[in-house]
């Protein structure tokens, strides 16, 4: 069974709406569901963050699984890494 809170996912679409990427609304909810419900284990990698709109996607899932051991490595070329950072901070991760 998937617990998915839509609240919940509202509030962190409405965090991510100023951050650019390819993943879109559906894309998004549906990695959030995936890295919260199904990631084995407690690490979860991502090749190719760009401006890191999944990767905010993907830590929302770890900070809600509240578990205090999962971790995001995001790995890209960071050719716009001052971007991406600025991403992750009003997105709240």
């Amino acid at each position: 069974m998937i617990n998915i809170d839509i609240k919940r996912l509202e509030e962190i679409k409405k965090n991510t709406e100023s951050i650019q990427g390819w993943c879109n609304a559906q894309g998004a909810f549906l990695l959030y569901a995936l890295a919260l419900n199904f990631a084995p284990g407690n690490v979860i990698v991502e090749l190719g963050s760009w401006k890191g709109l999944s990767t905010v996607w993907l830590a929302n899932a770890v900070k809600d699984k509240n578990d205090g051991k999962s971790l995001v490595y995001a790995v890209d070329t960071w050719n716009n890494g001052v971007r991406f950072i600025y991403s992750l901070t009003p997105a709240c991760v």
